[in-house]
């Protein structure tokens, strides 16, 4: 796989539960740099859909107009959307997590 980014945006896809023993990553993200991707945007938690839809837009919109890493791309969204009012709980934004070199 040559990926830069790979999304991961289950239920709690970053991992960290039982059946992965405390470990950071789930098998199925780990799995997913052991076949060559070099970023994963993976979640910690149950995040509304709406929300998830909104986020990912907003952050590959500003990759598609260059001059952000995913990292940067990624935060200026979550900014975006708390500014909006309506998903300013960190429940809404804050349960996504890039994992990789960021670039």
């Amino acid at each position: 796989m040559d990926a830069d980014l790979v999304v991961l945006s289950a239920c709690d896809t970053g991992g960290g539960g039982k059946e992965s023993g405390g470990e950071a990553l789930s098998g199925l993200a780990r799995n997913f740099f052991y076949a060559g991707a070099r970023n994963l945007l993976v979640s910690h938690w149950e995040v509304p859909s709406l929300t998830t839809l909104e986020l990912l837009v907003r952050t590959f919109e500003k990759l598609s107009r260059g001059g952000q890493t995913v990292a940067d791309a990624l935060r200026h969204s979550q900014l975006d959307i708390i500014k909006t009012g309506s998903y300013s709980h960190p429940k809404a934004w804050a349960g996504f997590t890039l994992v990789g070199h960021g670039g």
